[in-house]
């Protein structure tokens, strides 16, 4: 049985494999995404690429884990009393105010953390729908949805000493997510969105950081590890992280073991970008 982590984000699609009884991790594609304005056709298209070339032979018993950015995902951290039989009735009024439209559009999952406090997310039933009959076009099913912040967590701990406080962003060209973790337990997320046509800078990591620290009353000397689809350019990387103090590139191979056969020229161009498809594919199922 081989577990797939698939990660759909705004400048690439990235996936992972594993054999259910290894640890060691395949970066089997990454596969370049246009910004255009149709992005279903877009994604759809690239799909059915890997549909024709043939990239993925999946066996019958072959499971996908699957996260994607949207500019319509949703993400909040608020109090729930853990005795709510039903969160998405729960987050009815919440929805409501914060995206205007019926919670029934979407699909919330929630994961507990710090006290009393869940982790929500949001997706559009839409999106879910579209991406899963993409995915199963690769004779893949789909067993789980995860928010990409909590895959970039997850990558975190996989590779890194978790004691301490710790901040982990992940960057896209359209939103910012930046997760505070304190002695291995997740405590706050805060997320900023940036218009597509622009160009993701330091001063927009800052605020997201900025506003965090002042949530948690911790110092800006925490460190801050930084992944995400648009540090898969170097370049842009290096000029988005040298202004960022006690910041630092998390790297999804630190501990977690790439196949053998991985070609090294590859590995070091864009072993950046495959950090969510990476967590995602190390899944217990």
């Amino acid at each position: 049985m081989k577990i797939y982590g698939i990660y759909i984000g705004y400048d690439f699609m990235s996936i992972a494999v594993r054999n259910i009884d290894s640890p060691i991790v395949m970066p089997l594609l990454i596969q370049p995404l246009h910004r255009t304005v149709d992005r279903y056709l877009e994604v759809a298209s690239a799909f059915e690429q890997i549909v024709s070339q043939r990239i993925i032979s999946a066996e019958k018993s072959s499971v996908a884990i699957l996260a994607f950015e949207s500019p319509e995902n949703v993400l909040f951290i608020t109090p729930v009393a853990q005795e709510i039989p039903d969160i998405t009735e729960m987050m009815s009024w919440e929805m409501f105010m914060r995206t205007g439209e019926s919670v029934k559009n979407y699909f919330i999952s929630s994961s507990p953390v710090y006290q009393s406090n869940m982790l929500v997310a949001a997706s559009k039933i839409k999106d879910i729908e579209f991406y899963t009959k993409q995915v199963t076009r690769l004779g893949l099913k789909i067993i789980t949805v995860e928010p990409p912040v909590i895959s970039a967590v997850n990558i975190f701990e996989l590779n890194y000493e978790i004691s301490g406080e710790n901040l982990i962003a992940l960057i896209s060209c359209h939103k910012i997510s930046v997760a505070y973790v304190k002695g291995g337990k997740l405590i706050d997320v805060a997320q900023n969105t940036v218009h597509l046509s622009d160009s993701v800078s330091s001063q927009d990591i800052m605020k997201v950081r900025a506003e965090i620290s002042r949530k948690n009353s911790i110092s800006q000397n925490v460190p801050m590890y930084i992944t995400g689809d648009l540090l898969a350019d170097k370049d842009n990387a290096d000029f988005i992280s040298s202004d960022i103090a006690n910041c630092f590139y998390l790297d999804p191979f630190k501990c977690v073991t790439a196949h053998e056969s991985c070609d090294a020229e590859f590995m070091e161009k864009y072993s950046m970008a495959f950090g969510i498809a990476v967590s995602l594919s190390q899944k217990m199922v």
